[in-house]
């Protein structure tokens, strides 16, 4: 089959990865008996090894050995195998199967009840994955896709002198649509059975495969490799992963249309639409801008007000901003997926209502043949980079996208000048990419002290 890339190459290194092997970094482990803590750290070692070897040979891994053999454990158990076994059968059905991979614990902290013989640990998780379906798509370079950020806390119980795992709290794509649809894992399942050999729903939206815009002369070229670089390079960042002055809506409902609206304005050459006479707090209203967590648009971080804000070129820009004849941002439609390109946004409807709950931004678009187009994403929320679009659909429930194509951006083109971008392994990518002159001085009010800011990109 002739693959075929139709964007800019994913900036990532030629990572060896092995098939199996785990990075520990202890930080700012609380002090405790040496033996206590190596212990802890080796059970939940083999607790997430048992999880990726599942992934690698698509069987569940047995943590019966691992867990408290009493209600709380059992209850967790049973929980995290029936989330397993929906992600096995989901890699099953989709190529999703771990290759290869590299996973990464950063312990964070470690407290120890001597009484009760409980321990908290607060641990990060992140990954190095080459799919099956990447081996499929480019079997002699593969694709590595990585994940970061993913936060555990872990509590255990020492039984009998051995630390055993009572429960696992995290928040990765999957928890949040089983909380979000309320379905039962035998219901998932089902739905994603029945739904293997449907097409990918169009949620009643009327599908193209190009916008049709009206003449404009204030408009000028969305710069997608821009928006791709910036995507890139903020994706997987560590924390705090925003680029400033944006905040972290992580614990705000999620991060994932924040990071794609900077990535569009930062990377993709889209000046901020401002709204007058929004007062002290301006959370909410009209236009597309971000200042602070207190002053911003709803569709700078909502996902369903985004993709409004983007269709609405013939609206934008209203009565009420500030220069009626100004900037209207991003102008675009919804199109069929084969016709979305790198720099456009995905986003996922999870609950089969009315709520879109998740948008990403394509880094990546691949010709599987015959037009049939694949789509490699980043995003927030979880953190993730080259990440398989379809890894975020589970089922009938959740089976239902929209492709946002970006057509063109209305208002003054941003200041480009050369600059060269290291990627993960150190190497410099030389090559023309933009430093962003923000015309608007406002955001920087809310870093409280002078910092070193990176070199890209500069608002």
């Amino acid at each position: 089959m002739n693959m075929l890339r139709l964007s800019i190459a994913a900036i990532v290194t030629a990572l060896s990865l092995v098939f199996v092997q785990v990075q520990i970094h202890m930080n700012s482990l609380a002090s405790t008996n040496s033996v206590e803590q190596d212990e802890i750290q080796s059970t939940i070692e083999a607790y997430f090894e048992n999880r990726y070897r599942g992934m690698s040979i698509l069987q569940l891994e047995g943590f019966e050995n691992l867990t408290e053999q009493l209600s709380d454990g059992d209850t967790f158990l049973s929980a995290e195998l029936d989330k397993l076994e929906i992600e096995i059968q989901h890699a099953k059905y989709n190529r999703l199967r771990y290759s290869q991979y590299e996973f990464f614990l950063n312990f964070k902290s470690l407290s120890i009840n001597t009484l009760t013989q409980v321990a908290t640990v607060s641990v990060v998780e992140g990954h190095d994955v080459v799919f099956e379906i990447s081996e499929v798509i480019s079997p002699v370079d593969p694709i590595i896709s990585s994940m970061r950020n993913l936060e555990h806390t872990i509590v255990l119980h020492k039984v009998q002198g051995e630390w055993k795992i009572v429960s696992d709290y995290y928040e990765d794509y999957l928890w949040r649509l089983i909380r979000a649809t309320g379905l039962s894992a035998d219901e998932l399942l089902q739905s994603m059975i029945e739904s293997q050999n449907q097409p990918l729903s169009e949620n009643g939206i009327q599908i193209v495969t190009s916008c049709s815009l009206p003449a404009d002369e204030s408009t000028h070229p969305y710069n997608r490799s821009g928006a791709v670089v910036y995507a890139h390079r903020w994706a997987t960042a560590a924390p705090p992963y925003n680029h400033p002055p944006y905040d972290d809506f992580t614990n705000l409902g999620g991060d994932c249309t924040n990071f794609v609206s900077q990535a569009i304005h930062e990377g993709g050459n889209a000046p901020m639409v401002y709204y007058s006479d929004c007062g002290e707090n301006c959370v909410g209203t009209l236009g597309w801008f971000y200042v602070d967590v207190n002053h911003r648009a709803n569709a700078w971080n909502n996902v369903t007000a985004l993709h409004d804000f983007i269709n609405q070129y013939l609206v934008w820009p209203r009565p009420g901003i500030d220069d009626p004849d100004g900037p209207g941002g991003p102008e675009g439609c919804d199109v069929s997926k084969d016709s979305a390109h790198h720099g456009d946004i995905i986003q996922y409807e999870w609950e089969g209502g009315a709520v879109w709950d998740h948008s990403v931004i394509i880094v990546d678009s691949l010709d599987m043949g015959n037009g049939d187009m694949y789509h490699l994403v980043a995003g927030h929320t979880p953190d993730v980079d080259n990440y398989p679009f379809n890894l975020f659909n589970y089922g009938d429930a959740s089976k239902i996208y929209r492709f946002i194509r970006i057509e063109r951006i209305d208002g003054y083109v941003l200041v480009y000048l050369p600059l060269d971008i290291k990627n993960s392994g150190g190497t410099a990518m030389s090559q023309p990419q933009p430093v962003y002159q923000n015309p608007y001085p406002a955001p920087m009010e809310n870093i409280q002290e002078p910092v070193q800011m990176s070199p890209y990109p500069a608002p």
